[in-house]
């Protein structure tokens, strides 16, 4: 039965690998979802800075026509001052005139804070588009990278997987059917017990189980976690 245990021992060190290969198998789409999550965001960080920058240059192109038509009240203003035949209403229209250029000068300045604005919008959005761009090429990268990847786990799983079939054809039907019933459960699948503890689950292995472990004449099972038990010490002995 030794040879059995060994076997089987050998068989689930197959099963980890096989397991492993599988959970970093696992992680890769989630690993593709992350690099178009970063895509997303900035490509959305792009499309805020053109609209930025479609805002501001709309806000520029309202001041500039306001501009327009406050200069142009100024002028019409101006040329009625000879028509004036009143020192009153010549003071008016003056008023009206002032009153106007203060409008038109805030217009102005206003103006140049709108193409300052729509400088940094645009500065803004040059780096947005360089960010997103780097991404994009880390992205594609790391996609080529996972592609790498996969194509190397399957083909371990692959390795792994004929080496289990060869194992698995070398081992007793019963003792293997058993194994098998225990690892689709959980891995591993055999925990040794030394010192009359199962390793697997901590637990004090009563001294009769014991006694039937180290005669190695049969699979025993640990009463609470329920996997195989083997006695370390029949294995370092023989």
């Amino acid at each position: 039965m030794i040879e059995v245990f060994r076997a089987l021992l050998e068989l689930q060190e197959v099963d980890l690998q096989i397991a492993d290969l599988q959970q970093e198998r696992g992680t890769i789409p989630g690993e593709r979802i992350k690099g178009q999550e970063v895509l997303q965001i900035g490509n959305a960080r792009v499309s805020e800075a053109e609209l930025a920058v479609t805002e501001r240059s709309k806000e520029q192109r309202r001041l500039e026509s306001e501009f327009a038509v406050l200069e142009a009240s100024v002028e019409r203003f101006q040329s009625k001052t000879s028509d004036v035949t009143s020192n009153e209403a010549y003071r008016a229209l003056l008023r009206e005139i002032e009153m106007a250029q203060e409008k038109a000068s805030s217009h102005e300045t206003a103006i140049l804070e709108a193409m300052e604005g729509v400088e940094e919008a645009v500065r803004a959005l040059d780096l947005a588009k360089q960010e997103a761009q780097t991404a994009a090429e880390q992205v594609a990268a790391e996609g080529v990278a996972l592609d790498d990847r996969e194509k190397s786990i399957e083909a371990d799983l692959g390795t792994a997987g004929e080496q289990r079939t060869a194992l698995a054809g070398t081992i007793e039907p019963k003792a293997l059917k058993d194994y098998d019933y225990v690892a689709a459960k959980k891995l591993p699948a055999i925990v040794f017990e030394s010192d009359q503890v199962c390793e697997g689950c901590r637990m004090t292995v009563a001294t009769p189980e014991v006694i039937d472990l180290r005669k190695a004449k049969k699979l025993t099972t640990c009463i609470q976690c329920k996997r195989i038990l083997i006695a370390k010490s029949i294995l370092e002995t023989k």
